[in-house]
């Protein structure tokens, strides 16, 4: 029996001994699997600092003080002598102009100072002036109108205002006699007064026609008679007077006919609409017909009421036409005053103009001592100074439109290029620049002269001085400027910014505890980016100054990954 006991025991012993031993082999094996399963990142402190960005581009070698030779439009160049690039001496050819472009030049402009001594002539008799209607007398006319607008506007007033008082005693009579009347007498009542608005609106129409027509005819048999009489040799200016003043009258007469007519069929319309609603309320129900009927009376008040205000209006506006008048009629004197200093000063500024043609008489006839001159020495033109030739638009054959340069470098040379404006990151005068010229490797300092950011929004230009011995007419170059911004509170690694479809993001690494110990894991951070630069950027958000942001992994990773540092983690700030 105890040598069973004994043997139990061993059996339990070296069992639990082979648990702890499998619990220690498989816990070795998972942390060596969560070595090579887990990401190892690298990381880095968001902490104060300035964002470096270099501004790079190419540039190329050009003359500085120079000096532009003088070309003559539509002349044809006969030869080249001097190429860009060619160093000349003060009198050495440059280039030359074909005999027949300098003969067919002089030509025309023999031509133009001829046609300009025309004009100056024609200037000068250009000068007088003669007067026609004063302004004075426009302005009585015009008070002659107005005051008949308002003799006019005062008589529809007084038609609107016994229109309104007989209207209105038709309205309170129809009104209070229908009240009294039983339901079947309201309802025969009703139809009745329906079938004469009809009438009365129809009638109103026949009647607008009728008088229309007539005015217009009366329009017409005047206008033959004005036609008839200005076909005359010596027509009666009293007579045409008179019938030009009868046209106006019938037009006017036309307009406000129409006017009062257009708002008489209105009312009969609506009257008529009205008295319609009436009969159909009536048939139905009395009480209904009798609300109708109080509606009624109520709208064709206001009716009354607005049209008599519209009458007042028009009568206002013309009196005030006729105050605008009077006014002008008074400024009127004082403006034919000042017209005839007006006409004084036209005359002295007639004698400037004169004097500006001479001017430009004088310079067609330097253009033509020129030609003169260049005939003499069979069209060939001369270096005026020492220089290198820097820039030759011109060619061979072809004439001058205008636009080509001929240049000469007489000074320093000097760089002017471009750069890209990102995220306004720009040169300015006085900047440093790192150049190196095509085909070398040796850098030399060159400092921005000026600046240019208006021409173009997307790039800038610059010119920079070149130290002296430097650099070739035309050489192409590149060049380099470090520029640090402002002082920004959180910078990070460029490496540590991330982006999604919802903007700008960190990765930082966060410890959480398991059961076997502590954790790393990625966690996102949501930031906006405030500038960026070649190795950093700067940055607004929730990060934590103690917190360690990931700025590179072995492998993808993202939001929630377990991770490992591939070293140690380095304390605050490295």
């Amino acid at each position: 029996m105890d040598e069973k006991e004994k043997m139990k025991r061993n059996l339990y012993r070296r069992l639990l001994i082979c648990f702890f031993a499998c619990m220690v082999f498989f816990t070795i094996l998972s942390r060596v699997i969560d070595v090579y399963e887990t990401a190892k990142v690298s990381i880095a402190y968001a902490n104060q600092g300035t964002v470096m960005k270099t501004v790079d581009g190419d540039c190329s070698v050009e003359a500085g003080e120079t000096q532009a030779i003088s070309l003559i439009k539509e002349l044809n160049v006969e030869k080249v002598e001097a190429m860009a690039g060619t160093a000349v001496k003060a009198g050495e050819p440059l280039f030359s102009y074909s005999a027949e472009s300098l003969e067919d030049k002089m030509r025309r402009l023999k031509k133009e100072i001829k046609k300009m001594e025309l004009e100056i002539e024609g200037e000068r008799i250009g000068s007088d002036s003669f007067t026609g209607v004063t302004r004075a007398e426009a302005a009585l006319q015009s008070l002659a109108m107005a005051e008949k607008a308002l003799e006019r506007q005062n008589g529809k007033k007084a038609q609107a205002e016994a229109e309104y008082n007989l209207n209105m005693e038709k309205i309170k009579e129809y009104y209070e006699l229908r009240l009294e009347l039983s339901e079947d007498e309201l309802l025969n009542q009703s139809r009745n007064d329906y079938d004469q608005s009809r009438t009365d609106y129809e009638s109103a129409k026949l009647q607008r026609d009728s008088q229309i027509r007539e005015i217009k005819r009366k329009i017409k048999d005047t206008e033959k008679k004005i036609e008839k009489l200005e076909k005359q040799e010596e027509p009666d200016e009293d007579e045409l007077e008179e019938l030009r003043e009868l046209l106006d009258r019938y037009e006017e007469d036309l307009d406000s006919e129409e006017e009062s007519w257009d708002l008489k069929i209105d009312r009969a319309r609506e009257e008529m609409s009205d008295k319609g609603d009436i009969f159909d309320r009536a048939g139905r129900e009395a009480d209904s017909a009798k609300l109708a009927l109080k509606e009624n009376y109520e709208s064709a008040v206001t009716q009354e009421a607005k049209a008599l205000e519209s009458a007042e209006d028009a009568r206002i506006q013309a009196e005030w036409a006729v105050e605008s008048a009077r006014m002008e009629l008074q400024n009127a004197a004082k403006e034919d005053h000042a017209a005839a200093l007006v006409a004084e000063q036209a005359k002295k500024l007639s004698a400037l103009r004169i004097e500006a043609k001479q001017l430009d008489l004088e310079e067609l006839k330097e253009e033509k001592e020129e030609l003169r001159i260049l005939m003499e020495n069979q069209g060939m033109v001369y270096a005026p100074c020492d220089g290198t030739v820097s820039t030759v638009e011109i060619e061979a054959g072809k004439d001058i439109a205008g636009t080509e340069r001929v240049v000469l470098s007489t000074g320093l040379l000097k760089l002017r290029g471009t750069f890209d404006r990102e995220d306004d990151e720009i040169l300015i005068t006085g900047d440093e620049l790192q150049v190196r010229m095509a085909g070398s490797d040796e850098r030399i300092q060159a400092y921005v002269e000026q600046v240019d950011l208006v021409t173009s929004q997307e790039t800038g230009s610059f010119t920079a001085s070149l130290p002296a011995g430097y650099g070739v007419l035309g050489e192409k170059a590149y060049f380099e400027c470090l520029r640090s911004g402002e002082v920004y509170r959180q910078v990070i690694p460029v490496k540590a910014l991330r982006k999604d479809v919802n903007g700008y993001y960190c990765l930082v690494l966060r410890k959480q505890k398991t059961i076997l110990g502590e954790e790393y894991k990625a966690a996102k951070v949501e930031v906006e980016l405030l500038a960026g630069g070649d190795t950093v950027a700067a940055v607004e958000g929730p990060l934590m100054a103690e917190e360690p942001v990931i700025t590179d992994s072995d492998r993808v990773i993202g939001e929630g990954d377990r991770v490992r540092l591939m070293t140690e983690l380095p304390g605050k700030g490295s």
